[in-house]
């Protein structure tokens, strides 16, 4: 059995551990370091990094009432207070091991219907870039589409202009059926009309 007092004074002592600096408050930075490891042997098996600290990271913001930053230790105590309220479901303020259990329990369940929610910062970055990309970047319509532009000599070689870039997307059409990928129509030589294929750079007569 636990009491409400020897729960509190449980939850202090796990934030003392936390407070490297000894400053009596526990920073982000801190409480990160709940997240686990990022790499190495202890990690395998874990989830992966960047949604491990965004869970902790959503702790972190329940308890910080303030909103400073940190966690002090009249957070920790209100909030260690209404953790035990929800565990005493039978009143009697007292938690016992089979409350705990249950309570364990329903947080692990809480944490795993939130990871498919969240996603690595990485791949986050790099949806939002890609969204950038195309909306600065509309696919022309099929009845429309250009031909990719001459190059001069001096512009072979490089990278594919905007418009040509266009004409890729719209040629090449890859859609997902499940763990495969299929290419839906492929990519011709690029030509300018009325003329042969791009080749490399002349050489010198």
């Amino acid at each position: 059995m636990l009491a409400i007092n020897d729960f509190i004074e449980a939850q202090l002592h796990e934030a003392d551990k936390l407070d490297k600096n000894n400053d009596g408050k526990v920073s982000q930075q801190e409480y990160a370091t709940l997240a686990g490891p990022a790499d190495g042997q202890q990690a395998q098996g874990l989830p992966p990094y960047d949604i491990r600290r965004q869970l902790v990271m959503r702790k972190f913001q329940e308890i910080d009432s303030n909103k400073d930053g940190q966690l002090d230790r009249i957070e920790i105590t209100n909030y260690a207070v209404k953790q035990f309220l929800e565990m005493d479901t039978n009143k009697d303020r007292f938690v016992s091991d089979e409350e705990l259990k249950t309570a364990k329990e329903a947080e692990a369940e809480r944490m795993r219907s939130l990871i498919p929610t969240l996603q690595p910062a990485t791949a986050a970055a790099g949806s939002a870039a890609g969204r950038r990309r195309r909306s600065r970047n509309p696919p022309l319509p099929r009845h429309k589409a250009r031909q990719p532009a001459c190059r001069s000599a001096r512009a072979e070689g490089s990278l594919l202009d905007r418009h040509a870039f266009g004409e890729v997307a719209r040629l090449v059409d890859v859609r997902t059926l499940g763990d495969r990928r299929v290419v839906g129509e492929q990519l011709p030589p690029a030509r300018c009309r009325g003329s042969a294929p791009l080749q490399g750079r002349p050489q010198a007569g």
